[in-house]
């Protein structure tokens, strides 16, 4: 199969599809995505391919789940076609995706968003210390704490009572 990004209107459909339903590649994590496209005619049922293009992980979905023809044809085409995406390759990644496995888009957006979410950061806290008393030193008026054997200001010693 021949792979590549669809542009103009012919590859319009199946192109913003697949860049709303998974603006993450669920295989490598990739933020944007260029899916590239191919199609697969089978008797009966015909496909699209998309594939990352970073890890050339590849998903496949039945054309009649995405484009919807109208009439009683389109009824009859439209109601066997199954709305997930097939695993058919994780291409270069490690993801624990199977392949030939189906899973709904919002099943692996939200897969994909969640091991790929960056890792919070923990920060320390200081324990909390008693508010020390302040007291006036006698020779500056500088404001002096109980713990301070000396003015920080004037460098006057203090005697203990």
């Amino acid at each position: 199969m021949k792979f590549k990004r669809p542009g103009g209107f012919a590859g319009s459909t199946p192109r913003t599809w697949i860049d709303r339903q998974l603006p993450r590649c669920p295989f490598c994590g990739s933020s944007r995505p260029e899916w590239e496209m191919a199609m697969e005619f089978k008797l009966g049922l015909n496909r699209y391919h998309f594939r990352c293009q970073e890890c050339h992980g590849t998903l496949s979905i039945p054309v009649a789940s995405i484009a919807h023809v109208g009439g009683i044809g389109g009824m009859m085409i439209s109601a066997g076609a199954s709305k997930d995406l097939m695993i058919e390759s994780k291409g270069r990644s490690e993801s624990s995706l199977r392949a030939g496995a189906e899973y709904q888009a919002a099943t692996l957006r939200a897969a994909s968003n969640a091991q790929h979410r960056p890792e919070p950061t923990i920060q320390r806290v200081e324990p909390r210390r008693e508010p020390t008393t302040v007291y006036v030193c006698p020779n500056c008026d500088g404001a002096v704490t109980e713990d301070d054997i000396e003015c920080p200001h004037c460098h006057t010693t203090f005697e203990e009572e």
